[in-house]
């Protein structure tokens, strides 16, 4: 018989999340990506453009920068993210974005084809395997004939830090004892390599990827060292979330996040993961 979840684990689960798509958010993963929206997206002026799971906005208001004429809508399921989001926006004095909040149990509170393009990053750390199917029809339903659809999803490749690969491996049990793994007999989320598979079986036509890799390597990029610091306090925001699924011991976790910050910050410090973009267009 399945246990069944706590009130208290529920909320440490959405934490666990919240944590993912701040990490994913991160400039230095966008920066990988080299551009807002793959170069095949024709970006015009008055075109509505949906962010879902947007997290702190990063995104949006790196889209905004690039292309400040057109309206950009970021939704999230966190309050406290949204919050956070709108802050940004008002701080950097960007005003062609937008941010609500939303429930992925519920369908998207948008109009039949009222968005040129809609785009999604790592869906999986908020959208249960199961519930893919029905994410993206409700996505294309929103979409406009002929509008674009851009998934981007992260794999975590090896590191010259044996400790931080471990406690990537216990982030991956996780995930997979969420139901947000494709792929539950492998160390990957399972569903970047997909992208392509899942856009041809929605009915999408001109669909297309490009894999972009993140460098971890500390010497190889001005970034890095900042990146590799967020990415273990990331970690660390992880901890209660992996304790509460009896995956790890608090004290071995705390050694294991002081192993990888010293490891991940050493002159030969290497290492890589990698984003796919997927990207396809609701047939006329």
């Amino acid at each position: 018989m399945e246990r069944e979840i706590s009130n208290q684990e529920n909320w440490q689960q959405t934490e666990a999340s919240e944590v993912a798509r701040v990490f994913f958010g991160n400039p230095y993963m966008i920066a990988s990506l080299g551009r807002a929206l793959p170069e095949v997206i024709p970006m015009a002026r008055g075109m509505k453009v949906l962010d879902v799971g947007c997290g702190t906005g990063e995104w949006a208001r790196s889209l905004a920068k690039e292309y400040p004429y057109v309206r950009t809508i970021g939704i999230d399921t966190s309050h406290r993210l949204i919050t956070q989001a709108v802050a940004l926006a008002k701080e950097q004095n960007i005003s062609s974005v937008a941010f609500l909040e939303f429930d992925t149990s519920q369908p998207l509170n948008f109009p039949t084809e009222s968005c040129d393009v809609i785009h999604v990053h790592s869906l999986a750390s908020f959208i249960t395997t199961a519930r893919w199917e029905h994410v993206l029809e409700d996505m294309l339903r929103v979409l406009k004939p002929g509008g674009w659809l851009n998934i981007v999803d992260y794999e975590q490749g090896s590191t010259s830090s044996p400790a931080f690969n471990e406690l990537h491996i216990m982030g991956m049990k996780g995930i997979r004892a969420l139901g947000g793994s494709i792929a539950p007999s492998s160390p990957t989320y399972g569903v970047a390599a997909r992208l392509y598979g899942f856009l041809v079986d929605a009915g999408m036509i001109d669909v297309s990827y490009k894999v972009h890799a993140v460098d971890y390597g500390i010497k190889n990029r001005p970034e890095a060292a900042k990146f590799l610091d967020d990415l273990v306090v990331g970690m660390c925001n992880f901890k209660e979330f992996i304790l509460m699924l009896g995956l790890g011991e608090s004290d071995h976790f705390d050694a294991l996040i002081e192993k990888a910050r010293d490891e991940l910050t050493q002159p030969t410090s290497c290492g890589y993961a990698y984003l796919i973009s997927a990207v396809g267009r609701k047939d006329f």
